[in-house]
């Protein structure tokens, strides 16, 4: 079980809430993005890494082992979900991100119904950034994309963006 964090510098973990899994879920994303968000300003790097969460508030915590393919960690990944019965999961990692220079951009549409992978975009087209993402069991789903910027001094990040609704594709649902 996750224990909230006592080192005063920092909000501690709120509670959860058994009555309402999903605000828990939510508060609990918002609180590990400004954690991540630190650590990322801290270290100027963040391994990915999931939090798993029953319906009444359990969690625990899986990294990627060294050397496991993405592909068997995630079949991996899904399987423990099902197993331990989640309610929902936490995502903590960096990633490459489309961030849409308009709204209703339709490239951005493609990589968020997966027809098209980040990955796949020209240099300019895509950035770093330190994501933090949630789902529930129930199909609820937010992401907070904080772009990275490397300069020659070190790393920030910009500010977090937040996408609610279902995301398909690499970032589509673990359930």
């Amino acid at each position: 079980m996750l224990s909230p964090m006592k080192n005063p510098s920092h909000k501690p973990m709120p509670p959860w809430d058994k009555s309402d899994p999903a605000g828990s879920l939510r508060r609990l994303g918002e609180w590990y993005c400004d954690r991540a968000r630190g650590m990322f300003l801290k270290a100027g790097s963040h391994v990915e890494i999931y939090f798993l969460f029953t319906r009444d508030g359990q969690g625990t915590m899986i990294q990627i082992p060294p050397g496991m393919a993405r592909e068997a960690f995630m079949a991996n990944l899904q399987g423990t979900i099902k197993a331990n019965n989640a309610y929902g999961v936490i995502q903590i990692g960096e990633v490459w991100a489309y961030i849409p220079p308009r709204p209703n951009d339709h490239t951005y549409r493609q990589v968020l119904e997966g027809e098209i992978k980040v990955s796949e975009l020209k240099e300019g087209d895509k950035t770093e950034a330190l994501m933090i993402r949630y789902q529930s069991s129930v199909g609820e789903q937010c992401a907070w994309v904080n772009p990275i910027q490397r300069t020659g001094a070190g790393v920030s990040l910009g500010d977090a963006i937040e996408i609610q609704g279902e995301a398909l594709g690499r970032y589509g649902s673990l359930f």
